[in-house]
């Protein structure tokens, strides 16, 4: 487990140094890479809405979305985290308390 954290920290020390566009740019060589990974055949996928200084996925869930994906992103519910599917991403609002983005119910 230290070498997953001290990863986290090396990754964290990197993003700190970089400016707002290249964090945009970042998230969009990611979301290319990803789409490559994931192909064109629809399935279902779980994925997160971005907080705060994590690579921004929000193209890569309208893309995904527009080939007839099924989409799923985390909510924490009475302290368990539970999947929902979203169909647009109407269906994602920041949580009032933690500014997290998660499903509307």
């Amino acid at each position: 487990m230290e070498a997953k954290a001290e990863l986290r920290r090396a990754i964290a020390e990197r993003l700190k140094k970089l400016s707002i566009r290249e964090r945009e740019v970042e998230s969009q060589i990611l979301v290319r890479e990803l789409k490559k990974m994931l192909g064109d055949i629809p399935q279902t996928i779980a994925l997160y809405s971005a907080y705060l200084d994590e690579p921004g996925l929000h193209s890569l869930i309208t893309d995904l979305l527009k080939q007839k994906n099924v989409i799923c992103l985390p909510k924490i519910e009475a302290n368990h985290l539970v999947m929902h599917r979203i169909r647009s991403g109407d269906d994602v609002h920041r949580n009032p308390v933690t500014n997290i983005p998660e499903p509307i119910e």
